[in-house]
């Protein structure tokens, strides 16, 4: 029998350690939850200010400026975002922020006040560590990082009070041509990215870990969290397009522009002159009908070497054979992050689908969000019956939950093609995960006799896995921003889907050249053929050859005369960086593709994963008893989205967990001591 001596002071400050221990780890692990939701539920254009505590706050976001000089296809773009310390302590700041999937970063300045800082590229951990020295001295330093191709980090250290800063960061890329129309896509915002619980996003972590206290390895999942319907700032896009070619009509599919045409070059900017930073710019060019281009190449030369980028789009011929019946597979993404306008896009754009099946379809729907949910055991026909049942479920369906989208993936892509029908997968989604290239792996060696093609609903969709699980999956990307576009671009994908593919594409170039895609995919109706090269004073012609449904085509383009196009160089090493890296989802040496990946980067003087831009002013600015804090504004949430839906996502929930972690071992604490207490009184009544 235990005794009042049991309970001495000894054991009882025992006790009270434990409790202690508890309680710190209960403290700790609600702070982590709240440093871990600012880290990776950074929303784009924000300037975050680092605390002492590790946490990061963001500063006033003032005004946000874009220029395009689009030449042809090919686009030079530099944006320029500024911001001001308005607080009266030095600050440090990170800045995350989006940019289109195909960019090449190629350039980077600060400018504080009237001095401008200019970056150099270095390899990524070299990078980090200029940075961290310049800091520790007090100088004013600046980095650039990449956390996926279509998402950037900016670094700033030792801003002064009171100060206003600069940064700009310059980047090429190309247009895209789609169904006779050229489209650019300037993205504004982030909507909120899933990090899967369970899985393990090896391809999409960033493995080279720091400590310098900006977004590092543990910041690979950065998602939108801490938005609000309001904020300051806006932006203001201005355009100079020489197209060319005469062109029919400039339009914005979400903004009101205003156009200047002088000699065939057209000034364009917004009628409102600075908006919200709320939804993807979108510009669309379509030419004269009888200036349709057929062709084009667009050339830079570069230290004796000469780069290239063609387009050419296969002569579109339509057969009268009967199709084949078709197997179709509907998934439609039902998560948090789609709450509001895009489920409202999706589900209309999934009925309208399902209602243009032929009658030897035959189909299935399968919804997900933490886990996937079929409407049928197995395919069925397409009857007027089991039509009308699918269109009606799709109509009760409503936005919640996680993405768990590599279970849907797996249902979707598990069942063989049936015989004497031509299996396709039509995904609906914001594309709104951290772990693309875990489920670009997954489509690979999943794919067998099927195809992937996907439709990115919403103001702000992650274009890039749109586009890199279209091309794993051997479909096509389309994109869908608002209601109105919905019949008009799923009019479009199922002509593509009915109309034959041009197969069997080969190029010839005149001379040894290198050259990106290396494998040539087959073409659906009105997709252009657009590869890039790079060779040793490129002259004479380029034979292209391909089969359509009923006949050859042959194509000659010449190389000779003057193509002056700055940029297509940097297109090149972008294009050659992009294959590195699908060279890793498809298993590739892991080392040895990232040795590779710093020499083109280093060489071309690109962003890559694993090369950065580094800034520093040699002068000390700040000194040691000068401390850093910070201050902070929500960035403005994405146009058409739910606020509840992102404020506390579903689609973001590591930080959330760690918080009930941390709230729980509080809970436990708490019990442990009253317990002990309890005991005591017990015992010394006794």
């Amino acid at each position: 029998m235990k005794t009042p001596c049991d309970y001495s002071p000894e054991k009882r400050s025992r006790g009270h350690g434990i409790f202690r221990v508890l309680m710190l780890a209960s403290l700790l692990g609600g702070a982590a939850a709240s440093t871990a939701a600012d880290l990776e539920t950074t929303n784009a254009g924000k300037l975050l200010f680092k605390d002492p505590q590790g946490g990061y706050t963001s500063a006033v976001h003032v005004k946000s400026e874009v220029s395009y000089a689009i030449s042809g296809m090919v686009a030079r773009v530099n944006l320029i975002q500024h911001f001001e310390n308005q607080t009266a302590d030095w600050q440090e700041a990170v800045y995350v922020f989006p940019l289109p999937e195909t960019a090449a970063v190629n350039a980077m300045q600060i400018r504080v006040g009237d001095r401008v800082i200019s970056a150099s590229i270095k390899e990524k951990q070299q990078a980090r560590q200029i940075f961290i020295k310049a800091r520790s001295a007090g100088k004013t330093a600046a980095l650039v990082e990449q956390l996926r191709s279509n998402l950037f980090t900016q670094s700033v250290a030792n801003i002064a009070p009171g100060e206003s800063i600069a940064v700009s960061i310059r980047f090429v890329q190309i247009a895209d041509y789609l169904d006779g129309r050229f489209e650019l896509r300037f993205p504004m915002t982030i909507t909120p990215r899933y990090k899967p619980a369970a899985s393990v996003a090896e391809g999409d972590a960033d493995t080279e870990t720091g400590s310098s206290g900006f977004l590092d390895s543990r910041d690979e999942s950065v998602t939108s969290q801490m938005v609000a319907e309001r904020a300051d700032g806006g932006i203001s896009i201005d355009i100079r397009l020489d197209a060319g070619m005469p062109v029919k009509r400039i339009s914005s599919a979400y903004h009101v522009l205003d156009v200047e045409t002088i000699k065939n070059v057209h000034r364009i900017r917004l009628s409102q002159g600075v908006v919200p930073m709320d939804r993807d710019f979108v510009l669309n060019w379509v030419p004269v009908l009888d200036a349709v281009p057929t062709a084009a190449i667009f050339k830079e030369r570069v230290e004796a070497q000469d780069y290239v980028v063609m387009m050419i789009l296969p002569p579109q011929v339509s057969t009268a054979a009967q199709p084949l019946p078709r197997d179709m597979v509907f998934v439609i993404d039902t998560s948090g992050s789609m709450k509001g306008g895009s489920i409202q896009q999706a589900k209309k754009s999934l009925q309208l689908a399902i209602r243009r099946l032929r009658p030897a379809d035959q189909f299935n729907v399968i919804e997900f969000n933490f886990s996937p949910r079929r409407l049928f055991e197995e395919s069925v026909l397409a009857r007027d019956d089991n039509i009308e049942l699918a269109t009606r479920w799709v109509g009760s369906l409503e936005a919640n939950g996680g993405t768990e989208m590599a279970a849907a993936l797996t249902m979707a892509l598990a069942p063989k093609a049936l015989e004497g029908h031509a299996k396709h997968i039509v995904f609906i989604t914001d594309g709104a995960v951290s772990n693309e290239h875990q489920l670009f792996a997954q489509i690979q060696s999943q794919l067998a006799d099927s195809a992937l093609f996907t439709v990115g609903i919403g103001s702000a969709p992650n274009s890039l896995f749109m586009r890199k699980a279209a091309q794993f999956g051997a479909g096509t990307f389309t994109h869908i921003g608002d209601v109105a576009e919905v019949g008009e671009r799923m009019e479009v994908l199922f002509e593509k889907l009915d109309n034959p593919m041009a197969t069997g594409i080969s190029v010839q170039w005149p001379g040894s050249v290198e050259v990106y895609p290396q494998r040539i995919p087959a073409l659906y109706l009105m997709e252009p053929l657009l590869v890039v090269a790079r060779g040793t004073e490129l002259s004479g012609d380029v034979e292209i050859r391909g089969e359509t449904a009923m006949q050859s085509w042959h194509e000659t383009l010449s190389l000779e005369g003057e193509f002056r196009h700055p940029g297509v160089g940097a297109l090149w090493a972008r294009a050659k960086i992009e294959s590195l890296e699908d060279e890793k989802i498809a298993g590739g040496d892991p080392q040895q593709l990232r040795q590779e990946i710093i020499d083109v980067a280093l060489a071309h003087e690109l962003v890559s994963s694993h090369t950065s831009l580094v800034a520093v002013e040699e002068v000390v600015r700040r000194y040691e008893w000068d401390k850093l804090k910070s201050s902070a504004v929500p960035n403005l949430i994405a146009q058409g989205q739910d606020l509840t839906a992102v404020s506390y996502p579903r689609t973001a929930t590591s930080g959330m967990v760690t918080l009930w972690t941390g709230l729980l071992t509080l809970g436990l604490a708490l019990t442990v001591f009253f317990w002990r207490e309890w005991r005591l009184r017990t015992w010394t009544r006794a």
